[in-house]
């Protein structure tokens, strides 16, 4: 007895494979992701893509029952089992595409496998296609096929890639895209990525509602309340969606510490680096402390949602934690990174810059000048350079004042800023050789 008596005339035989390569290659372009949640965002985006193919799939496999009437003529057979025997061929397609594109991210991208706390972001990178399916069965059991199949593909398309142009943020949110994609220190919040999945689940629900009931109008009824029901679950937990990102929470769960002093907290996937970071701080602490600060007893390289004791710096990393920057983590932890909150300054005004504070930083932790400048412009160099001629205290009551003007909003102490930075740079270009770089000498160029 065949098990799947319509895979022999399933549309998934002509159009699986097409399907498939349109996931593979949505996948093979996306950038290499870096954690385990960030390998299935990719596999989600090339998903939303071939929904497309899954949607048509199934409105074609729905007309088949639709031109049989199998929904309207008496059957031995549940009607619900006749419908997950008609989807299982679309199903299969799904599970292929979502399988093939997994795999080229950890083979082809070399992204990191998920793990369990990515449970979430793997339903949801279901959930375009599970709607697919149901929207393309839904209209395949209702219109006739010449409509049935293009519709669905219009409306999956309408879905997928016009929804979240409209500007409105809990469209955006519930259609499933991506507005911020996960880092090593926050990841989407977990109840706002379950919104698509609640939807879709009502969708499911609507096709499972029509197997149950004979009459028409009985039908139509229940599919829209099941519609509606995955709505109305689905808006709350989007309904307060930013404008310009998704909301993230910390992702505490994946920071591991090493408690040899100083203490050194970074996310899991920084763990072989610990050593390399341990030998850094051995160097770098000692030399921040002979010029003014107090070492601190933890370095944590942590979601910036995450309040610090006095005693810990906050760090910054990047893969591959080279030499160069196992030093720079000290200027994360010391020198501000932020915008400007200066909103009654034009949108155009310049800041003074804050690279001779972090060339200064680096060149105390043992960066060299070539290096330093790579990194903080020549100019920085120059100004860090004549700072360093200074005695200890006085470097560190510089960098105390180069820290006022980074969060001051007063145009006189910008002032103030320029004309001694100009003075800086011209006396540190007399005490070594130059380091001349052409974007340095634009005009308006002050790190």
């Amino acid at each position: 007895m065949n098990r799947f008596p319509f895979a022999r005339h399933s549309g998934a035989i002509g159009l699986g494979a097409p399907t498939v390569a349109l996931a593979i290659y949505f996948t093979a372009y996306q950038p290499m992701p870096f954690t385990g949640e960030d390998s299935i965002v990719v596999v989600s985006v090339a998903l939303r893509v071939a929904a497309l193919g899954i949607a048509l799939v199934a409105a074609w496999d729905a007309g088949r029952l639709r031109q049989a009437r199998i929904t309207a003529a008496p059957s031995s057979r549940p009607l619900l089992r006749i419908f997950v025997d008609a989807m299982a061929p679309t199903l299969v397609l799904m599970i292929i595409s979502w399988a093939a594109s997994f795999l080229f991210v950890i083979s082809y991208l070399g992204g990191p496998a998920p793990g369990f706390h990515d449970t979430v972001p793997m339903v949801r990178s279901l959930a375009i296609p599970f709607s697919a399916v149901a929207v393309g069965f839904l209209l395949g059991l209702s219109l006739p096929p010449v409509i049935a199949r293009p519709l669905a593909v219009v409306i999956t398309a309408l879905w997928v890639f016009v929804a979240y142009t409209l500007g409105i943020p809990w469209l955006r949110a519930i259609s499933g895209f991506d507005m911020s994609t996960p880092t090593y220190t926050d990841v989407v919040d977990r109840a706002y990525l379950m919104a698509p999945a609640i939807l879709a689940l009502g969708l499911l629900l609507g096709l499972v509602a029509l197997s149950l009931l004979s009459r028409p109008a009985l039908r139509a009824a229940a599919v829209v309340c099941c519609v509606l029901a995955g709505f109305g679950a689905s808006y709350p937990l989007v309904s307060d969606a930013p404008r310009y990102a998704d909301p993230t929470v910390p992702r505490t769960w994946a920071t591991t510490c090493e408690r040899t002093a100083p203490v050194i907290c970074v996310p899991g996937e920084f763990a072989d680096d610990i050593p390399a970071l341990h030998r850094s701080a051995q160097h770098a602490l000692p030399r921040l402390r002979e010029v003014g600060f107090t070492p601190p007893r933890k370095l944590a390289f942590v979601s910036e949602d995450l309040p610090l004791a006095r005693d810990t710096w906050r760090t910054f990393l990047q893969k591959p934690v080279t030499r160069h920057r196992s030093r720079a983590v000290y200027v994360s932890a010391l020198v501000p990174t932020g915008l400007h909150d200066c909103p009654d300054l034009p949108d155009d005004y310049v800041y003074p810059g804050r690279g001779a504070a972090s060339a200064w930083i680096g060149l105390t932790v043992g960066m060299s000048e070539a290096e330093a400048a790579r990194s903080y412009g020549p100019s920085g160099v120059y100004r860090a350079r004549w700072v360093r001629s200074l005695p200890k205290a006085k470097q560190y009551a510089w960098y105390k004042q180069q820290l006022s003007y980074l969060e001051s909003c007063d145009e006189q102490v910008h002032e103030k800023a320029r004309a001694g930075a100009k003075d800086e740079n011209e006396r540190g270009r007399a005490l070594g050789p130059q380091l001349e770089d052409a974007a340095d000498m634009a005009p308006g160029v002050d790190r």
